[in-house]
Order: structure tokens, then C-alpha cells, then sequence
């Protein structure tokens, strides 16, 4: 059994509760595709050996036994100081989570369960990385009781609870905005998908074309027969095309319906077309903000707001969206809403010898990919012709973005070329201040200011890359002043 020292055993007998029967047709479809897997050789026509015919003979044997074992076994139960959670087939296993240590109850609904009307609850606790407690599943308002109980055990007795703060819609996606800002999205993540399954399936991208041009279009076919490079670049130009659709599709059954409330010190957002997720963010867990666009989004003046936040489940990566897709102005008056912050209206910039060493590394690089592609698909070599263009563009680019702004409360810091990122950094938020300097940036009296956040990514976050050495030391040196003095003041940021 795990307890937390804090907590004392419960004064009431827990009144403990099964999970909804209708769980079982849940899990058992739920468990499917596996067993699709296994017939695709019979789908497909192929004979199915001895081994494939155990193995689906043991999972009729199985699957059902155990999940009906797992509903029997699981069971919770909710009380003024715990929540008690009991599961396990072949290990009894006992968890029982402090009432004063839960810090968010998320209610998530996929398709199927919305169809059947229940909800999956997670439970977070402060600090952890990852979810503590799971009840999957039960029916919504059981659901929407477990939620409220628990809010109400927190606030203490009727006589001692204060009144509950007021909530305030702060942001809504309207469909309009939510198709437009999809088409701004790029993922390969289908895109691989789809791949790998031809691959499962026996199907080579030849096939597809076949498929796509048969017919009044054989022109085509016999003129990327004569044309291998033409071939080429039409299959490039398909896949972007494949993974700009991809992008739409992915950012719309992600944010569909988001909304974004506060009460008091904590926000809530809701949203997803197939799984409806909603979840709290305490003001006091976030840690950064960060405002990001790409230059095409940019360019029409559109932005999106994250918020960098610790102790949350390893499925958000610690990064929670406040904002999808709004202007600038709007974003600066949300996330006042967490900081009282103002972007800089000027930026600092780093040594413009970032250029020449970010010249070499992209050359380097560049030419390592474009040779290691070549050797496998050869109609790619003539990418190299372009490289002695393409290097020194992209670092100068990459120098033009980078930069840095020192304010009162926060340090500020902008990068990247393709994906912009704006990072708001409070003083008292920072962990560790460090100096880097990599071989070539030695030879070039260089060095690059790694301020890391609680929550932040070890790759990809907050950087001032290629400052002079002696100004790198001195920022260092006034951001660590910074760090100590606001933690004495405890600044509004906290």
C-alpha cells in the first residue's frame, strides 16, 4: 500500500464503488485491434500458420477472463482526507492519495465513451510527472462528482469555505478560426503512419501511384518513367501535400471546441473532438511562457501562447497550450492574466560571428544528410549545388531572430527561424545558470547563456547562443543577482 507520511487514517469506513459494467464492452474493444492484427494474414488471403492460430486461440482463452478479473478487482472510494483506489488481477495493490495533495482532477472522454456516456477521471498530484491515479471507467456525473467532492473536501468545512471565485471565459476558438488555424500546421506523424502501413501490407509507393494515376492519367506514369527526377519531385511535393492535410486533421481533433476559464489562481481548458479532455492549470505550477509562430503565421499576424508548467503528466511534455491561434494582442492580454508582463519593444542582439560558426555547422551538416540520401536515392545529389546558398542564408536568418531583452521581473528570449519562439523567463522561476562553449565558438571568443526552467526540455528550450565571452559572463552574472533578489522580494511572478 502507498501513503503519503502526511496523511492520517480515515476517521469513516471508505464506501468503496465498482466501476461502470459497461467497461467491459469498452476494454473488449478496446483490446480489437490487437486481435485484427493477428487475422490480417486471413484478411488478406494468406493461409495462417500454427503459430498465429495458438496465439488467437489464447487470446479468446484470455482476453475476456482477464479484463472481467481486472473490472472484479478494481474498485474506489472517496473520503474527507483520501482516495482510495484498489486494483490488481495476480498483485492486490492498494494506492491511497491525500485529499490535500491532489492537485487537479482531469476528465477525459474519448469518442467511444461518449457514445456510451461515461468519462475516464485522472488524478495529478503536486511535483509528480505523471499521473497518480486512474478510473477508467465510470459515468459522467459520477465523474462530475468525484471532481466536485474532492474541491469541496479541499476548501474544508461549509462554515470555513470562502466564496468560490468567479469564472471568467478568457478565450473560445471559434470553428472559423479553429479551420484557419490548421492551415498553418505541418505532421508527419500520419504521414509516417500511413507508410508503415503499406510497408505492413506489402505495397511500395509505386503502387499508390499506380493507383492515383491509372486510367485518362497513364500520361503521367509514363512521364515520370521518362523523367526520374520529375518522379521525384512530384513524390516530394505528394508527401508535403499528404502532411500539410495531416497537419489540418491533427489540429483540429486536438483543439476542437478549446476553451479557456479562470477561477481565482488556477485556469481550465477543455477540448478535442474525439477524446474531450478538460484539465486545471495552477497559476503557481507555471513556470515560463512561451509565444510561437512560424513565419508563414507571422506574416498574417497570427500567434499561439504556451504556458511551461512543472509536475504534469509525461503525455503534455510539460507544456500545456493557453492559446491555439490568436494575434499578438490578445495573446499579451491572456497571459497577463498569469504575469504582468509587456514584450520588449527592442531586442539585444548576439555577436554577428554566430553567422560564420552557424555557416560551417549547417555546411557540415547539411552535406553529411545530403550525401547519406544520395547514397540511397541518388536523384537528391543535385541538393548539394545549393548548399553554399542555403548554409549562410539560413545562419543568417538564424542570427537575425536570435536575441534577448533584460526587463525588471523577466528575461526574454527569442529564436529560431522556422519555428519563432518568444520565451518569458521569471527570475525567481530559474534552476540553473550555466556557460557553454563549444569548439568552434572558443575559436571565436564565443559562448552561449543555458538558463534552464523546472518543466523545460533538455532540447529546445531557452538558449542565448554566441554572445562575447566577456558580455555572456556579465549577463550571467546579472541574471544570477536578479534570481537572488527577487526570491527575497517574492515578485508578483510567484
Amino acid at each position: 500500500m502507498e501513503r503519503s507520511p502526511a496523511s492520517e487514517p480515515s476517521s469513516e469506513a471508505p464506501q468503496f464503488r465498482r466501476l461502470h459494467p459497461l467497461t467491459l464492452l469498452v476494454r473488449l474493444l478496446m483490446s480489437l485491434p490487437a486481435l485484427i492484427i493477428l487475422l490480417l494474414p486471413a484478411l488478406r488471403g494468406q493461409t495462417i500458420d500454427r503459430g498465429t492460430l495458438i496465439t488467437l486461440m489464447l487470446y479468446g482463452l484470455l482476453a475476456f477472463p482477464l479484463i472481467l478479473a481486472h473490472y472484479l478487482r478494481f474498485r474506489y472510494a472517496l473520503t474527507p482526507r483520501e482516495l482510495l483506489i484498489e486494483s490488481g488481477v495476480l498483485t492486490h495493490r492498494r494506492r491511497s492519495i491525500p485529499i490535500d495533495r491532489i492537485q487537479n482532477i482531469q476528465i477525459e472522454r474519448t469518442l467511444l465513451a461518449r457514445l456510451l456516456g461515461l468519462a475516464r477521471v485522472r488524478i495529478e498530484t503536486a511535483g509528480s510527472a505523471e499521473t497518480e491515479g486512474e478510473i477508467a471507467f465510470v459515468s459522467l456525473a459520477e465523474a462530475q462528482r468525484l471532481k466536485e467532492q474532492v474541491r469541496a473536501f479541499r476548501s474544508g468545512p461549509v462554515s470555513e469555505q470562502a466564496a468560490q471565485p468567479a469564472r471568467t471565459l478568457l478565450f473560445a476558438m471559434t470553428p472559423a478560426q479553429l479551420l484557419r488555424s490548421g492551415a498553418f500546421r505541418f505532421s508527419l506523424v500520419y504521414l509516417a503512419g500511413m507508410f508503415s502501413g503499406m510497408e505492413y501490407l506489402d505495397l511500395t509507393p509505386e503502387d499508390l501511384i499506380d493507383w492515383v494515376v491509372r486510367g485518362r492519367l497513364h500520361w503521367v506514369q509514363e512521364a515520370f518513367e521518362q523523367a526520374p527526377l520529375l518522379a521525384t519531385m512530384a513524390t516530394l511535393l505528394l508527401a508535403a501535400l499528404l502532411g500539410w492535410v495531416a497537419g489540418i486533421v491533427v489540429h483540429v481533433v486536438r483543439f476542437y471546441g478549446f476553451q479557456l476559464w479562470q477561477e481565482g489562481e488556477r485556469f481550465y481548458r477543455r477540448s478535442g473532438l474525439f477524446t474531450v479532455a478538460e484539465s486545471a492549470l495552477p497559476r503557481r505550477r507555471v513556470q515560463a511562457l512561451v509565444i510561437r509562430t512560424n513565419p508563414l503565421m507571422q506574416h498574417f499576424g497570427w500567434y499561439a501562447l504556451e504556458a511551461q508548467l512543472i509536475g504534469l503528466d509525461r503525455e503534455t511534455q510539460g507544456v500545456q497550450t493557453l492559446v491555439p491561434f490568436g494575434r499578438l494582442s490578445e495573446i499579451q492580454q491572456i497571459a497577463a492574466h498569469v504575469w504582468p508582463i509587456a514584450l520588449p519593444t527592442a531586442w539585444q542582439r548576439v555577436s554577428p560571428r554566430m553567422i560564420r560558426r552557424a555557416t560551417v555547422r549547417y555546411l557540415l551538416i547539411g552535406a553529411g544528410v545530403l550525401l547519406g540520401l544520395g547514397w540511397i536515392w541518388p536523384e537528391v545529389r543535385w541538393l548539394l549545388a545549393g548548399l553554399p546558398i542555403g548554409a549562410p542564408l539560413l545562419a543568417w536568418l538564424q542570427y537575425r531572430r536570435h536575441g534577448y531583452a533584460v526587463e525588471a521581473s523577466y528575461l526574454f528570449v527569442r529564436q529560431g527561424v522556422f519555428r519563432h519562439r518568444i520565451w518569458c523567463l521569471p527570475y525567481q522561476k530559474m534552476q540553473v545558470f550555466s556557460l557553454t562553449r563549444s569548439l568552434f565558438q572558443r575559436r571565436l571568443g564565443l559562448a552561449s547563456l543555458q538558463v534552464d526552467m523546472a518543466g523545460a526540455p533538455a532540447i529546445g528550450g531557452p538558449q542565448i547562443r554566441d554572445l562575447p565571452e566577456k558580455e555572456a559572463e556579465k549577463l550571467l552574472q546579472f541574471v544570477y543577482e536578479q534570481f537572488q533578489t527577487h526570491c527575497r522580494m517574492q515578485s508578483p511572478a510567484s
